[in-house]
């Protein structure tokens, strides 16, 4: 899959996490599947077995360099990205993102504003390694700061041009919160699962 994204994209990483992610979380949810058969699994077993699937990942830490930005970022701050977040079981979907979503479809908005309003909920709690690689731990941090102010202060009618006016400033700064748009992939992936 990554092979047919850097194919697609020209060489540009535009979701390297998402498949990593994606590949940890199908194979949880199949174990989960079967071990629960004929009941369904929970959010809980299946944040379990990721746990166990992803914690091989974090060897990586140890094996290598920094090769990638995700490397760089763990030897430079101690932040180990979406290898952590699998090998922790995905809390930022579980505590943030689908908490958020669900908050903001049960006040009525539309699943767009309400993926908008998770997503600013997982800018504004996750350090995201992409943000770093475009602009520094310190500019990262600022706007992860700036993203918890909007979102404690977020209306419905405001939502969209909330996002829109941060999407402008990112560009402005060439930043990307890429990782937490994985996140917020994952966080739908379970949201349609109803889980």
């Amino acid at each position: 899959a990554e092979t047919d994204m850097f194919a697609a994209t020209k060489g540009v990483n535009t979701h390297k996490g998402l498949i990593f992610s994606m590949a940890i979380l199908c194979g949880a949810l199949g174990r989960a599947s079967a071990e629960a058969f004929p009941q369904s699994p929970s959010l809980d077993q299946i944040s379990e077995i990721a746990r166990s699937l992803g914690a091989d990942s974090m060897k990586d830490f140890a094996a290598s360099s920094g090769e990638t930005s995700g490397l760089r970022c763990y030897h430079a701050h101690g932040l180990s990205g979406i290898r952590g977040e699998a090998a922790a079981g995905f809390p930022a979907v579980i505590n943030v993102g689908l908490p958020t979503l669900r908050q903001w479809l049960s006040r009525g908005v539309s699943l767009n504003d309400a993926s908008c309003a998770a997503l600013l909920a997982l800018i504004a709690a996750v350090d995201d390694t992409n943000m770093i690689h475009r602009g520094g731990y310190e500019e990262a941090a600022a706007r992860k700061t700036e993203a918890r102010c909007l979102s404690a202060a977020l209306r419905a009618e405001r939502i969209c041009p909330a996002l829109s006016a941060l999407n402008e400033a990112y560009i402005q700064k060439n930043l990307s919160p890429g990782g937490c748009a994985d996140l917020l992939a994952l966080t739908l992936f379970f949201h349609f699962l109803n889980l």
